[in-house]
């Protein structure tokens, strides 16, 4: 039984009235069903300030029923939706009832979704809007191996069968623009990530994304493939003006890099006692009987300047450890391939390629025991 009743308190009467239709009272338990009946309004509160859990009469003045709002409870404020909020203390198996913040409801017949965040129209004046806004400043404070997530998805198929045409996705995302945007400069981004490093100390890895995919049953998985990405234009419709490009990687390095400096890296770590992947790169061409491929295979061509110093290195090197080398240039005998070369700064391995591209006067050049020697 509650140790006191706001109302039977001998405060001013205006105040002791408002008082008393929305606060019924407060105490070290929690109200039974039933309790106030005749004196507690529907809608009004209890407070057990012991164990800091707020009550709320779902029922009516001459049936009160109490419905938790906070502390240890769900709360029950729709039918099949629930709204927690805990004391924020986390056990070690993180369990629900121990979260600062928990909602739980039944499936939107008409959005599919359990939990809907409708963001309305705002004010065109504003320079940045944010629908939902999570700030993690305060929460990456531990010391030492810990690990700390701002948001985490997480879910299992069970033994429900999937068939046709079903797909599972963790995150599922779509914009459309219906804008006509003038002028030119403003873009639309699937998703955005800056990652930055602003401290002396060391980091392992800097990393703007991560995707690991793993097969591990028995079952078959007919394509396992770590990134999937769809770039197209329908039938009929405008083309871009300036590129259209499946992946663009851009590097942009103002300081000294290491030698280990790569727009894209391909690392093999299969067991050698398993089939090897087949190649590092692969260019398939499936389109219609009229689709001719790509125009190159590979282009390292930048009108005005060179793209590489060394067009392709090798996988094999001398005793030495200088790497066979396919390269082009404007060089027409050993004089001046050399004096080419030694402006780049390569070294090439005897048996390397130079590719004299000159007009009316190309050749194919070998270095053959240090001679370059026309083919």
């Amino acid at each position: 039984m509650p140790t006191s009743r706001i109302k039977e308190l001998a405060w001013q009467p205006k105040i002791r009235d408002v008082l008393a239709y929305l606060f019924y009272g407060f105490g070290t338990a929690s109200p039974s069903d039933g309790e106030g009946a005749g004196t507690a309004f529907k809608g009004s509160l209890f407070v057990d300030y012991i164990n800091g859990v707020v009550y709320k009469n779902d029922g009516s003045r001459t049936s009160p029923t109490w419905t938790p709002l906070g502390g240890q409870a769900n709360t029950k404020y729709h039918d099949e939706e629930y709204l927690r909020f805990g004391d924020g203390t986390a056990t070690a198996d993180e369990s629900v009832s121990d979260r600062s913040f928990y909602f739980e409801s039944a499936p939107d017949a008409n959005t599919g979704g359990r939990l809907v965040l409708d963001c309305d129209a705002e004010s065109t004046t504003l320079n940045y809007v944010t629908g939902l806004l999570v700030d993690l400043d305060d929460m990456f404070t531990a010391v030492g191996a810990k690990k700390r997530w701002g948001i985490a998805i997480a879910g299992d198929r069970s033994s429900a069968v999937m068939g046709g045409d079903a797909n599972d996705m963790l995150l599922k995302m779509d914009y459309t623009n219906y804008g006509v945007n003038t002028p030119a400069g403003s873009y639309a981004r699937g998703l955005s990530v800056q990652m930055t490093n602003r401290t002396t100390g060391v980091l392992s890895a800097l990393q703007g994304g991560f995707i690991g995919v793993r097969q591990r049953s028995s079952g078959d998985v007919a394509s396992l493939e770590g990134l999937q990405i769809d770039c197209k234009i329908d039938s009929g419709m405008g083309a871009p003006s300036a590129e259209i490009s499946g992946l663009r990687v851009e590097l942009n390095l103002c300081a000294n890099a290491p030698a280990a400096s790569y727009g894209v890296v391909v690392r093999n770590l299969t067991d050698g006692v398993y089939t090897l992947p087949t190649a590092a790169f692969k260019a398939l061409n499936d389109g219609t009987s009229s689709c001719k491929g790509f125009t190159y295979g590979l282009d390292l061509l930048t009108a005005g300047q060179r793209t590489a110093l060394c067009d392709i290195r090798l996988s094999s090197y001398d005793s030495d450890g200088v790497a066979g080398m396919i390269l082009s240039g404007a060089g027409t005998d050993d004089t001046t391939i050399k004096a080419d070369l030694v402006a780049r700064g390569i070294t090439a391995a005897h048996g390397s390629v130079y590719i004299s591209v000159v007009k009316t006067g190309g050749l194919i050049y070998q270095n053959r025991n240090g001679t370059w020697t026309a083919f």
